[in-house]
């Protein structure tokens, strides 16, 4: 028998990149739906728990350079100059000719390893909007700055992936299904599964003018080596690139529709509620429009997509943040039986799961009441039911305590 075991534990990660939602200019309320947050904070903690990039902390002040960002309006669609002056009056790019800029905010100032995400709605002819902020009007020597707020260690040069954050527009129209602890209803919009896609554009996937992206671009195809490697493994063919919709000049792609599938990626708890499930071919998220039907009614970041936000220069996480190293211990009795041991909190709930392939796993039931210390668990105990019957059966399969 093939045993594996694993304590998760659904915590944030220590030492992941932080999103921090924004919602300054969410002027339509569109946000004020409890919901709405939640959903769109769950998908900035999904895609936090995968990336764990370090960024340099942000301390721009009123000073002769006067740095700025550019910032997509979510509400109105217009551009928007931010300057870290205090003033018109005291903006050293104004001071040498460029214009005012649209917003003073005294001084721009961001920790260590947060990205901050602004998110609104407005009426819009497609569900969403999304795209990294922009470079703005600045000094040439801005642009090649490693530590300013447009860089932060993780790029230099002008057309460079800006790492300040993001931004997203919501079409305020759309009939959403905001819970994603709920299987989206048929005729609403999982507003997860497109929250999710333009988070990735705001990474610099597939968005217009980043060099990061445009650079692995070679006629119709994306080269990035990480997302090439991620398709072979997941359809076990040989491939050379990932076909992409359009063609040069222009380098605003999706991943053409229909053409690529991966399996959902595994690490940094995904929501697989409604999507094709653990270990199955999914159309990659990052495709330009989302096909659901039937049961399948969301989509998840999948192994090419993940590859992909690689190949532009993220680090991304390797093991999983939400697996704590708990001890624990597997014997078996005089009797034959499986014993289970482990770390656990007094009262707290934990589940025994078990899988015959290490991809669908089903609850033992009923689930157990922690004890001080340590928790024993017996496979052959009578008074749970394993659906996979591994402990009666015999079976080779795979074990693992889940902590709610």
């Amino acid at each position: 028998m093939h045993v594996f075991l694993f304590i998760l534990l659904m915590v944030p990660s220590a030492w992941g990149l932080t999103i921090k939602v924004d919602y300054r200019y969410d002027s339509s309320g569109f946000f004020n739906n409890v919901e709405a947050r939640r959903a769109i904070e769950a998908v900035a903690a999904r895609w936090s728990r995968i990336l764990d990039q370090p960024l340099a902390a942000v301390h721009s002040v009123d000073d002769n350079t006067d740095r700025r960002f550019l910032l997509r309006n979510p509400a109105t669609g217009i551009d928007l100059q931010i300057s870290s002056a205090a003033s018109s009056s005291t903006d050293a790019l104004r001071s040498a000719g460029a214009p005012a800029a649209n917003e003073y905010w005294g001084g721009i100032t961001l920790p260590a390893d947060v990205w901050i995400l602004f998110v609104g709605a407005r009426s819009l002819n497609s569900w969403a909007v999304g795209g990294a902020l922009g470079g703005g009007i600045n000094f040439n020597d801005v642009f090649d700055e490693p530590d300013n707020l447009l860089n932060r260690g993780f790029n230099v040069g002008q057309g460079s992936l800006t790492v300040l954050g993001g931004s997203i527009a919501f079409d305020s129209s759309e009939n959403w299904h905001f819970n994603q602890k709920e299987i989206p209803p048929v005729g609403t919009v999982d507003f997860y599964s497109v929250a999710l896609h333009e988070v990735g554009h705001c990474f610099g996937m597939a968005s217009t003018g980043v060099v990061e992206w445009s650079s692995l671009i070679i006629g119709t195809k994306f080269i990035g080596v990480n997302a090439i490697a991620a398709l072979e493994e997941d359809s076990g063919s040989v491939v050379t690139g990932l076909p992409i919709a359009g063609g040069s000049p222009k380098f605003d792609y999706h991943w053409k529709d229909g053409q690529i599938e991966s399996k959902i990626f595994p690490l940094g708890a995904p929501n697989y509620l409604s999507t094709v499930g653990l270990c199955q071919l999914q159309e990659v998220l990052m495709s330009a429009s989302a096909q659901l039907g039937g049961n399948v009614r969301r989509r998840e970041l999948t192994n090419v997509d993940v590859g992909a936000v690689k190949d532009l220069g993220w680090s991304v996480i390797t093991t999983d943040p939400v697996a704590s190293p708990l001890r624990l211990g597997i014997l078996k009795n005089t009797a034959g039986q499986l014993v289970l041991n482990f770390d656990s909190e007094s009262g707290s709930v934990y589940r025994v799961q078990t899988s015959l392939d290490s991809c669908t796993w089903l609850d033992v039931t009923p689930s157990l009441t922690g004890q001080a210390g340590t928790t024993i668990w017996t496979a052959g105990n009578p008074a749970y039911n394993d659906p996979n019957m591994l402990s009666s059966s015999g079976a080779g399969g795979y074990f693992r305590i889940v902590k709610d």
